[in-house]
């Protein structure tokens, strides 16, 4: 678990690498597996984690930084930042 977790914090700005088969290849595990079994280990699927963790990302920065959300997009690879305001 704490590898799959790892793995979506280091590619969190890469969002082509956040999808559940590149996930599964990368860490050598089957795709249904990997859904399976990170829904019994967190009570949500891996794509509602990895919303949720954006959205905290959001939170953090727009709370503890002074930058922009257009800058806060273009850092998590929104393409610009109304796909940000609509999570």
């Amino acid at each position: 678990m704490l590898d799959i977790l790892h793995y979506i914090q280091q590619h969190i700005h890469t969002p082509r690498d956040l999808k559940a088969e590149g996930i599964s290849k990368q860490l050598g595990i089957s795709f249904s597996y990997l859904g399976r079994y990170f829904k019994k280990q967190t009570g949500e699927t891996l794509q509602e984690y990895i919303t949720k963790y954006i959205i905290r990302l959001i939170e953090i920065r727009l709370l503890n930084t002074d930058m922009r959300i257009n800058e806060i997009a273009d850092e998590l690879s929104f393409t610009d930042e109304s796909h940000l305001l609509s999570c």
